[in-house]
């Protein structure tokens, strides 16, 4: 049976015919003239110059360490050397983007801006509306919306099948800021949120017990729909631009949305007017 010897000497086995032969010390045999930037030179030189030994020099020079000029370099990759021009110059911005403050023309709830090709019309109204609503839907997913409490409760008369829906929502109608108290066929709100005017209130809660009462919107998505209420009432304000600041205001804060083509509810709030377009008006 085949055993395995671990006692055995780690010594090397030197062969019986090469014991009694003094040991050479052995030598580095290079090629002095071996550039590895030139494949001419390893293909013609490297017999000839195999029994050579070469310096510390030499050797750092074969291996591409040592003294080298740029031509060398330039074979082994391509050198691109820094352009002393002058950068050019940004790309301007598209207008559909660029916040800026050029001269505005009021009309009722429009504003009208300057662009390169034309006029651009903003719904003010709906600009509104989507501030309003993103702004909104950022409070509302870390903490509660923030409410104004009322000095005189509001009296919400509403029907049986109404209540049920309140009473079964009012822990999200509270996040959304606002907190009543159920009565006989009556809800009286205290508190309402802070972006709503006492002259929304009727639209708002007219628009709200009319998304509670929906049975198409998923649970998921009615504390969405009621936001979208209260956006909407807030925005719907008699001289909701009173001047050229005020327009400038709006614009600024419905380009900061990440959606500023369209409110909220779907409808366009930008609208390009071409000169060709306002040629044919006359």
């Amino acid at each position: 049976m085949p055993t395995l010897d671990f006692e055995a000497e780690t010594s090397f086995e030197v062969p019986a015919a090469l014991k009694k032969q003094p040991a050479q010390e052995p030598q580095i045999r290079v090629n002095h003239e071996y550039n590895p930037f030139h494949n001419e030179s390893i293909r013609t030189s490297s017999k000839s110059n195999m029994g050579k030994t070469v310096n510390s020099n030499a050797s750092l020079n074969a291996i591409g360490f040592g003294n080298s000029d740029a031509e060398d370099w330039s074979d082994f990759y391509p050198i691109e050397e820094e352009s002393e021009e002058e950068p050019a110059a940004p790309q301007e911005l598209d207008l559909d983007i660029e916040i800026e403050r050029k001269p505005t023309l009021l009309a009722g709830n429009y504003i009208f801006t300057p662009l390169k090709d034309g006029l651009m019309s903003i719904h003010a109204r709906r600009a509104m509306e989507r501030v309003i609503y993103d702004e909104m839907m950022e409070q509302f997913i870390v903490s509660p919306i923030p409410s104004q409490g009322l000095l005189f409760p509001y009296e919400h008369k509403i029907d049986l099948h109404l209540m049920d829906l309140w009473q079964s929502h009012q822990r999200m109608l509270n996040q959304i800021g606002i907190r009543y108290e159920m009565a006989d066929e009556m809800v009286q709100i205290t508190s309402i949120p802070s972006v709503l005017q006492d002259e929304n209130v009727d639209q708002f809660l007219a628009e709200l017990d009319l998304q509670l009462s929906n049975n198409e919107i998923e649970k998921g998505e009615l504390a969405h729909a009621c936001i979208l209420s209260v956006a909407r009432a807030s925005s719907n304000k008699k001289n909701l631009v009173k001047d050229t600041e005020g327009a400038h205001q709006i614009i600024e804060q419905l380009f900061r949305c990440a959606e500023h083509q369209y409110s909220p509810s779907g409808r366009p709030i930008l609208k390009k007017i071409s000169f060709e377009q306002i040629e044919k008006l006359n």
